[in-house]
């Protein structure tokens, strides 16, 4: 059983808690043949998750033929967020340089942290938006893995 709950209150919650944080792990597939990343992301307003990769990746080659992707995005004794969702390219230069622009500032978060993403030189990189068709939330905060109610929260993106 899942607790439906489409208030603002909610997404405002999850985003939040979405930008509060910098790294998502990430499940692609391509001939039913799974495989998982953990990469950096930002986040926009709307729930849109972006990404970069290596343009010769793995998950940068299923996800052009298979755009369906999964992600998650946890923190211990907090909050967990599930997406579904697609995938597309971004191919314009400028919305490209931007979204990179925004995910070297979500790097700055972690203390120490030196993503792979600055890494990439050159053209040698591919941008990806993900569209949720999916979200939800589960509350981590409890002390105890039995109860009455659900911890988890399907959010409205309607």
């Amino acid at each position: 059983m899942f607790i439906a709950m489409d208030t603002g209150a909610q997404k405002q919650e999850v985003l939040d808690f979405l930008r509060s944080q910098f790294i998502m792990s990430v499940a692609v597939a391509e001939d039913n043949k799974p495989s998982s990343s953990i990469l950096l992301y930002y986040v926009d307003d709307d729930l849109n998750f972006f990404f970069a990769t290596h343009r010769s990746s793995h998950k940068a080659q299923k996800l052009l033929k298979n755009p369906q992707i999964s992600l998650s995005v946890w923190e211990h004794k907090n909050m967990m967020i599930q997406v579904d969702g697609v995938a597309s390219e971004i191919t314009a230069d400028h919305d490209k340089l931007a979204i990179i622009d925004r995910l070297a500032e979500s790097a700055m978060k972690g203390q120490d942290f030196w993503p792979p993403l600055l890494r990439i030189g050159g053209q040698d990189y591919i941008v990806f938006k993900i569209k949720p068709t999916w979200i939800r939330k589960l509350d981590l905060k409890r002390d105890t893995m039995t109860q009455e109610e659900t911890p988890f929260t399907d959010i409205n993106l309607g």
